[in-house]
């Protein structure tokens, strides 16, 4: 059985991404599943939509920092991408949420032939798919009310592994997470992230998100009997993260239900 050695599995650490991943051992993981902070989130920044995640304008009472989040500059992805394919072993999946602006970028680094490549790296995976997760639920909006996100999948070769379950479609239909059970700004349903490492993993073989956030991952890797590790970079979410883990744990237990692997 594969480690994920000098981290211990199924927990999360404290720290910046780059700092972290870069110590996870070549080829030692089975599946990436993660949403990280974008840099795109702050196109709105001053205008109102991110008002509810502490973007408003800096004269607002809407406006407070400590709400958001460190995001990720757009110079950084080709580094991601690299290293999201050094650690994944040979013929694995990744999954990024991100939005549109954000897909060409990935897309352009993770497929694009090392000839059009700034940084060289060539090209890396596979093959793509987008994906998308529908909320299920009109978001806010100055056009066309947003209802979708992406779901950028790669495929690591040499070989294409396939999916859990071929008869799944490209839409994931799963109501986003609203009111008091919304934690973090851009907290994803564990629904979501069980569909995707159901699709692409087996019972206990290892699962990494490098921006853990509210834990998504962890639980619902939890729940299907996958060992997991993440980090992110404030240590207040490892903190939440951890304790949903734990309060998920507990409540399993109390009804007798245990991993669905």
């Amino acid at each position: 059985m594969s480690r994920i050695a000098p981290f211990e599995e199924n927990t999360i650490v404290c720290g910046d991404w780059m700092n972290i991943v870069t110590q996870i051992p070549n080829e030692s993981v089975d599946l990436v599943a993660t949403d990280p902070p974008w840099e795109t989130l702050l196109r709105w920044q001053g205008v109102g939509t991110t008002a509810r995640m502490g973007l408003g304008r800096e004269d607002s009472k809407s406006h407070d920092p400590n709400k958001f989040f460190p995001v990720i500059p757009n110079g950084d992805l080709p580094d991601l991408v690299q290293e999201m394919y050094r650690i994944l072993k040979p013929s694995t999946h990744c999954y990024i949420m991100c939005d549109f602006e954000t897909l060409k970028l990935l897309n352009y680094f993770a497929i694009e032939e090392g000839v059009f490549s700034p940084v060289g790296y060539g090209k890396l995976f596979d093959s793509c798919k987008p994906l998308i997760w529908d909320k299920m639920a009109m978001g806010t909006g100055y056009t066309y009310r947003q209802q979708y996100e992406f779901v950028f999948m790669l495929w690591k070769g040499p070989t294409k592994r396939r999916l859990n379950d071929l008869s799944i479609p490209d839409v994931l239909r799963f109501k986003r997470v609203w009111g008091n059970d919304k934690l973090v700004p851009t907290q994803k349903p564990v629904g979501l992230f069980d569909c995707l490492i159901r699709q692409s993993s087996n019972e206990g073989e290892i699962i990494v998100d490098p921006f853990m956030g509210s834990g998504t991952t962890a639980i619902a890797a939890d729940r299907l009997g996958r060992r997991w590790f993440g980090c992110d970079i404030s240590e207040q979410y490892v903190k939440l993260a951890l304790e949903r883990v734990e309060a998920d744990r507990l409540k399993r237990s109390q009804l007798g239900l245990f991993s669905d692997g």
